[in-house]
This record gives C-alpha cells, sequence and structure tokens, in this order.
C-alpha cells in the first residue's frame, strides 16, 4: 500500500512541475536538488550567512525547492513536496557533502 501511494505521489509531482522542469528527467530533478541542498548548507554553515540569504540563494533555482536548515544537526534539505528531498551535511573538515 505504501508503495502504490508513493507512485501515485510520484506520478502527481511529475505531472504538475513547472514548466520550466518540462522535458526533465527524474534523475535532472535529484541532481538539482542536491544542488541545492548542498549550496545551501555550504551557505549557512560554511560562509555563515543567515538563513534568509541563504533560502534567498536557493530561489535563483528554477526548482522551487522547500528548504529545511537544521543547526542542530548542521544539515540542509532541498525537498518538492513531500517525495522528492536530498540532504547536504556539514563535516568540520570537509564541508558540506550530499548524504
Amino acid at each position: 500500500m505504501k508503495l502504490l501511494l508513493r507512485a501515485l505521489a510520484l506520478s502527481f509531482v511529475l505531472m504538475n512541475t513547472p514548466s520550466s522542469l518540462h522535458g526533465k528527467g527524474l534523475g535532472d530533478l535529484f541532481l538539482g536538488l542536491g544542488f541545492i541542498a548542498k549550496e545551501v548548507c555550504s551557505c549557512a554553515f560554511v560562509v555563515e550567512r543567515s538563513d534568509e540569504q541563504c533560502e534567498e540563494f536557493a530561489k535563483l533555482d528554477s526548482l522551487s525547492a522547500s528548504i529545511t536548515i537544521d543547526h542542530n544537526a548542521k544539515r540542509a534539505r532541498a525537498s518538492m513536496l513531500w517525495i522528492l528531498r536530498k540532504t547536504a551535511e556539514f563535516d568540520p573538515h570537509a564541508g558540506c557533502r550530499l548524504k
């Protein structure tokens, strides 16, 4: 049942993506979300900008992803709706890396 719900949700996401995303595959969406998560993580924890500045920076991309910055866990997440998401974590020795 969970698998069916996820498949339906993914179908909904792909059918209702903004026109700027049409013609892009699911891999492209995950790549874009990974890029946004990594850049927001670097913005927040390497450059130490405010959450507002990092969220504004993420809006420059055409994906319109939701951004979550977790200062306790030192990670940033980019997601579209509730099914597509990528997370980047900060390591003080290596910077931000995708999880």
